[in-house]
């Protein structure tokens, strides 16, 4: 693979994750929210299974009680994710949720102080501040809306993931990639059934779930392409392009999302949401504020103004 390529396959998985919001949000009634994940780790474990068969084969004998601990605990911060993400697109709309979810990183300078006392950077800081904003503008500065479950869901979510992606950074050092991907999905799977059975038996709703076409669509969209596919080549692209490019594509999906958004509403027949002018201004506000928190986009300008700097002079000189 080379660069181009890499590049090319960031873009397609942005956009895959770009229009599951509106997928998700499109069969929120009427189902459980742990069936659904259940059966979309399911999915998603199975592919990881084949695509993974033949390392699982050679280098099984590897792994460790470590492993399993650290894959299961890694598990519970991503179920915890899945869920409350779930609870929030089902009323926050494609647009809010994926401005809500893109902004997880400010949660992470706090993680850090409590577990080592880092104080957090004036960079991080500074995208904060922006994500905040822009946030705010895509909300429409409504305070009331701060305090809808929704909202407070996806906070919840993005409070998960900040915890998932501290914890990535400190348990691939002394386990093997291979077997934290593989595992956790597989602990999510197991954790999730074991959610969707007990909540069977309190409500006493049984284990069904939607037949609809939508519903079916959305399942394998989300097992297939988000839980296996996506997983899997973002593993094998970023070893080819640098963090500043990376972080770049990814942040697009916010625009991605807002400009599918209308699109995918008319194929499932839902409600269109509604793109204002200063929606778009905070979702580009949020995405200037995650390559803010990026400490190699200051390292790559002060290297672009370093260069420019010396041709002046050298030009001068001359």
């Amino acid at each position: 693979m080379n660069k181009i390529e890499a590049r090319s396959l960031l873009v397609l998985i942005t956009f895959f994750a770009s229009i599951q919001y509106v997928f998700i949000g499109a069969v929120t009634d009427d189902y459980s929210p742990f069936g659904f994940l259940c059966i979309t780790n399911l999915i998603g474990f199975g592919m990881m299974l084949l695509i993974f068969a033949g390392a699982i084969a050679t280098e099984l004998y590897r792994m460790t009680k470590k492993d399993l601990w650290h894959s299961f605990l890694l598990s519970l911060e991503l179920t915890g994710f899945n869920t409350f993400t779930l609870i929030g697109v089902a009323g926050a709309g494609a647009t809010v949720s994926a401005c809500i979810l893109s902004s997880y990183f400010i949660f992470i300078p706090v993680i850090s102080f409590v577990h080592k006392h880092e104080k957090p950077k004036l960079n991080i800081i500074i995208a904060s501040v922006m994500a905040m904003i822009g946030l705010g503008m895509v909300g429409g500065f409504d305070p009331e809306s701060l305090f809808d479950i929704h909202t407070l869901a996806l906070i919840a979510a993005d409070i998960c993931f900040a915890l998932y992606t501290f914890s990535v950074g400190k348990y691939s050092v002394d386990s093997s990639p291979t077997f934290l991907a593989m595992g956790q999905m597989l602990w999510c799977f197991l954790i999730t059934a074991v959610l969707w059975v007990g909540e069977a038996l309190v409500t006493g709703n049984g284990m069904s779930l939607p037949s609809s076409p939508s519903f079916i669509i959305c399942i394998f969209y989300v097992g297939i392409f988000l839980k296996g596919v996506y997983s899997i080549a973002q593993v094998n692209a970023q070893r080819f392009i640098s963090p500043i490019e990376t972080s770049l594509i990814f942040s697009t999906e916010i625009i991605m999302t807002m400009l599918v958004s209308p699109l995918m509403g008319f194929i499932l027949e839902i409600p269109a949401e509604d793109i204002s002018p200063m929606r778009l201004v905070g979702g580009m506000i949020v995405i200037v504020g995650i390559l803010a928190a990026d400490d190699n986009v200051y390292k790559r300008i002060a290297g672009l103004t370093g260069k420019v700097l010396k041709r002046e002079i050298g030009g001068k000189a001359s």
